[in-house]
């Protein structure tokens, strides 16, 4: 459950906006963000099931998360809080996770992914020596919780990303874990220092290993993506 921008499952005070408007909606959201980025949440969470239902794995954000004992009645209990919000939008997830721990990482993954949850795991000692490399060592936990739909887009709120793990790509793996890694390293309300820094390492980890068509792809789209205002540029990086 997504934040505001998405579905707002807290109550917000902003004005009102229509799908049919145009950018109406989205310009209403950005100025809503812009206007809370400095603002503190906190919420209490409860979830609770029984009699033989299989046992939840309720997270919220990066932080936190709380399991039950399958077969039992059962009552989970967390608090979401975010001392800044910055560019975060609050969210919290509930499934059947299967959960992993290597600090910072705690992955969440779905049964039939364990192939998928793996080469995250196989992942992090080589992105974590990298981005300790140029940004320092990361601090703040990180958490990847899986998708069932293998086709679901990828969706990302703080450090907290969510992706499907059906997938045994461990170059995806990597560059994920990078992103995610430096954002821990790093943490800036700015959203073009904290996404930015996050891109940035993405290419030079790309470029590390020898991607060089990925690399092309990539600098590509994130050109795209930044060219605001059809406003040009060339990363200094790219010849």
């Amino acid at each position: 459950m997504r934040g505001a921008g998405y579905v707002a499952w807290y109550p917000i005070t902003t004005e009102s906006a229509d799908f049919s408007e145009g950018n109406s909606l989205f310009e209403v959201v950005n100025r809503w963000k812009a206007r809370e980025s400095g603002s503190e949440f906190q919420a209490s969470l409860s979830l609770s099931g029984g009699g033989g239902e299989e046992a939840e794995t309720l997270l919220c954000g990066a932080n936190g998360g709380a399991d039950a004992d399958f077969g039992k009645n059962w009552m989970l209990l967390t608090t979401c809080h975010w001392r800044v919000l910055g560019t975060i939008a609050p969210t919290f997830v509930t499934a059947s996770y299967v959960k992993q721990s290597k600090s910072p990482l705690n992955l969440f993954s779905l049964p039939g992914h364990e192939v998928g949850a793996a080469t995250y795991f196989n992942a992090l000692d080589p992105a974590m020596k990298f981005v300790s490399s140029w940004f320092g060592q990361p601090s703040a936990p990180i958490a990847i919780a899986d998708f069932a739909d293998p086709n679901s887009a990828p969706f990302e709120s703080g450090t907290l990303l969510m992706a499907s793990m059906a997938a045994e790509d461990s170059k995806l793996a990597g560059i994920n874990l990078v992103h995610e890694l430096v954002h821990s390293a790093l943490p800036s309300p700015r959203p073009w220092v904290y996404e930015g820094l996050a891109h940035f390492a993405e290419a030079m980890y790309r470029q590390q290993q020898a991607d060089a068509r990925q690399l092309s792809i990539f600098l590509d789209c994130t050109e795209q993506r930044f060219s605001i205002r059809k406003r040009k540029w060339r990363p200094l990086w790219r010849k």
